[in-house]
């Protein structure tokens, strides 16, 4: 389909999912659709769609997804928008967005994920705060946030963080600190992406350990130090290339069952290389995607994620 999204749609009161995804349209989203005050589910995805996000879209205060991402929006994003209390899902990723993310948004307690990745947005990291304890999956990724790694930010269901490729300073103590006082060695934490920053200083020794962690990404940094002794079980993934590491490998990297890949290359590593089994490639295992290899190597699902009523 192409064209302008009718207007008339929001004559349409008892209206509950709109799915419009993959097409082609373009123009602006009507304002018109703060009409459908029945609406849970507003998904327009994978266009071509231009302007400004309508504030007006606040006023659907039945909604529980908004599914942006991947079309041509550009502006800030409107602060009115941490007034839709029921919402779950926010994806505004893969568009032209800028200013700084609003901290209203860091007040909606129902919000369970939130991905902002390949925009313009701008700020520091500490001025983001998220007072709910629902968030699963955060993904900031390429864009243009500084400062160092503080956040305010519940990290007790947290299970993706993704704030690689900006232009973040720093170590990383102030983020695994808060982390590990909740609940140590536990948490829900599975992917972890910092790659592509200016993070420097050691690795905290418990960021290894973590449970249930399946994904760390620190590659492209000016981490330094040796690196702790991995205890991380379900580790699948561990890029730790182009830093400034030195000493030895740990000895733990032969007893993870689950690793696929592992880079270290561009560091100042010494020694021996552990007997790794890496009997479970990443691109065989379904919990990843391969979608890049060589230096730009990562494994990650889809960045926009699609609502799914269940």
């Amino acid at each position: 389909m192409s064209g302008a999204i009718p207007k008339e749609i929001s004559q349409l009161q008892s209206l509950e999912f709109l799915h419009l995804d993959q097409n082609q349209l373009s123009g602006e989203i009507p304002k018109e659709l703060s009409q459908l005050q029945s609406l849970q589910v507003l998904s327009i995805a994978q266009n071509q769609l231009s302007g400004e996000i309508s504030k007006e879209l606040s006023q659907l205060q039945s909604l529980k997804a908004l599914d942006l991402c991947q079309n041509q929006l550009s502006g800030a994003i409107p602060k009115e928008l941490g007034q839709l209390q029921s919402l779950q899902v926010l994806y505004l990723a893969r568009n032209q967005l800028s200013g700084e993310i609003p901290k209203e948004l860091g007040q909606l307690q129902s919000l369970q994920e939130l991905h902002f990745a390949w925009n313009h947005l701008q700020g520091d990291l500490k001025e983001i705060a998220f007072n709910n304890t629902n968030l699963r999956s955060l993904d900031l990724s390429f864009n243009l946030l500084k400062g160092e790694l503080v956040m305010g930010l519940p990290l007790v269901e947290l299970e993706e963080l993704d704030l690689s490729h900006n232009q973040l300073v720093g170590g990383i103590w102030k983020l695994i600190e808060p982390l590990c006082a909740t609940s140590p060695a536990g948490m829900s934490l599975q992917h972890l992406r910092l790659n592509h920053n200016k993070l420097s200083g050691e690795l905290p020794p418990w960021l290894m350990q973590l449970k249930n962690l399946q994904l760390l990404a620190l590659n492209n940094n000016y981490f330094s130090g040796a690196i702790p002794e991995v205890q991380a079980p379900e580790l699948v993934v561990l890029a730790l290339h182009k830093n400034a590491f030195t000493g030895l490998l740990p000895k733990g990297l032969e007893d993870l069952e689950h690793l696929g890949v592992l880079t270290l290359h561009e560091n100042m590593l010494v020694g021996a290389i552990p007997q790794l089994s890496l009997t479970t490639p990443c691109m065989d295992n379904p919990r990843f995607t391969l979608w890049a290899f060589g230096c730009s190597l990562l494994c990650s699902r889809f960045t926009c994620n699609h609502w799914k009523n269940s």
